[in-house]
């Protein structure tokens, strides 16, 4: 059981972990870009072999003045993609601005990821400390029981 606990405790340790260096690598990536304003401009439909996906497409301007369009596309049953004629937040690499990105604030897969890694990791750790209390008491003797010495 100890082992459960500390195999628990670690997973969730290392989910946690994971969590914040993703978050980590996101917040550097976002850094090194350039943000802009942009505006949907176009919403569509994109069938597929599994099913189909929304595509949008948004135009910003550079800091050079350089009017840029990109393609972003969603699943169809998305409920965050902006729609057609949303203002969002664009980041771009000025060396390459047509690879262009729609700045995504909801950090809910990451949240979602650090709440697994902590709930294990508590779980792990209560679950550690009930074995070690149940091995304790386990251990002891009672007083005057079968294990002590009788005098004659």
């Amino acid at each position: 059981m100890r082992l459960a606990g500390l195999g628990t405790a670690f997973v969730g340790a290392a989910i946690l972990l994971g969590a914040f260096f993703s978050y980590r690598r996101d917040v550097a990536r976002e850094e090194a870009l350039v943000p802009a304003q942009g505006t949907v401009v176009e919403q569509r439909d994109r069938a597929y072999d599994g099913g189909r996906r929304v595509v949008v497409t948004v135009r910003f301007t550079t800091a050079a003045g350089e009017a840029v369009r990109f393609e972003r596309d969603y699943p169809a049953h998305a409920t965050s993609r902006p729609a057609k004629g949303d203002a969002v937040t664009v980041l771009y690499d000025p060396r390459r601005p047509g690879k262009a990105e729609i700045r995504d604030t909801s950090r809910t897969a990451l949240a979602l990821f650090a709440a697994l890694g902590g709930g294990f990791f508590l779980f792990g750790l209560a679950l550690l400390r009930w074995t070690i209390g149940q091995g304790g008491l386990s251990a002891r003797r009672p007083p005057g029981g079968s294990g002590s010495r009788r005098r004659r």
